[in-house]
């Protein structure tokens, strides 16, 4: 099943709700986020509110998965919560590799000490891209092989390799494309080829498709109907003052790396520097390192501030 988080602009006035970016309006507007759940021919099964700030994460987790467990989607009773947490024991059973599910979405819900925690406590794999790639598989290991994607079959190069993030294993699967790019997706399916996990990170456009048509034939995002609805008092959101100071500290942090890339080609430059050019080169690099301790001394105090602060509230 394709998840997939779609911003449906607030054209009332009683709520006073969160600014998001609109990216077909280039806007930021006042807006609820859905998250909608397709099948894998991108047909709709579900669809789920995000009253405030939540995460796809969150609404995985918090929304989708009971959801599901109360249809006939998801049987509840094939769940193995308990029986595969003996001895506060997380590895995979190597027993029983089939999940009862699995869930394809992009990169927004990408932490592998969540993708072991669906596995461990709902049995439900997942498809996705792998944030953060910054090695090269040999181009000699790709193997030409014909991948399913929807009806259409398409020819791709693709490799296979095991790879341990955050502690958890996954499977790696990558693309290589004509242009030297490789794309990596990562899986704990491990009951599919990488053909069949590769045909369906690619197939997601399907669920855009379903999104695009919507908007353009049905009018998707127009309001059908006035009310409101009352939103639970207990329920956390990120705290406002530690958001502000996690944007100042992120903006001091850039300030230091800026300075830091002037600093490093002047202490190259003093390597090879005549005697006569050492003392501009010297009154140079000191300004810079003191304006470099400085930044680092406002990071320290920011966080040292924003530790003080819890991360959500009501």
């Amino acid at each position: 099943m394709y998840i997939d988080g779609h911003v449906r602009i607030y054209y009332g006035c009683q709520a006073n709700l969160p600014v998001k970016f609109i990216s077909r309006q280039k806007l930021c507007l006042s807006a609820t986020t859905e998250y909608w759940v397709n099948d894998a021919a991108g047909l709709p099964v579900m669809m789920v509110t995000g009253e405030l700030t939540e995460k796809l994460q969150h609404a995985i987790e918090q929304s989708i998965i009971p959801q599901l467990q109360q249809s006939v989607l998801l049987p509840s009773a094939a769940l193995p919560a308990e029986e595969e947490k003996t001895n506060n024991n997380t590895e995979l059973k190597a027993d029983n590799q089939s999940p009862v599910c699995t869930l394809v979405f992009d990169r927004e819900a990408y932490e592998p000490a969540f993708f072991q925690r669906l596995w461990i406590l709902y049995h439900i794999a997942i498809i996705t891209y792998r944030k953060n790639v910054k090695d090269a598989w040999p181009e000699q290991s790709f193997k030409v092989t014909d991948v399913k994607v929807l009806d259409q079959t398409i020819t791709m190069r693709i490799c296979e390799q095991e790879t341990l993030l955050g502690g958890v294993t996954f499977r790696e699967i990558r693309r290589l494309t004509d242009s030297g790019h490789q794309t990596a997706i990562i899986t704990t399916n491990r009951a599919i080829t990488s053909e069949v996990a590769a045909g369906r990170m690619f197939g997601r456009w399907s669920q855009e498709n379903f999104f695009r048509y919507m908007i353009i034939d049905y009018d998707f995002d127009k309001m059908i109907q006035f009310g409101t609805e009352t939103i639970d008092e207990n329920k956390e959101v990120v705290n406002p003052q530690y958001r502000q100071l996690s944007h100042k500290l992120k903006k001091e942090k850039e300030k230091t790396q800026r300075l830091k890339a002037k600093l490093y080609p002047l202490t190259e430059q003093s390597i090879e520097a005549s005697l006569d050019e050492m003392p501009v080169l010297i009154i140079k690099q000191t300004a810079l390192v003191e304006q470099i301790e400085k930044h680092q001394q406002t990071e320290q105090q920011i966080e040292e501030q924003r530790s003080k602060i819890s991360p959500r509230s009501n």
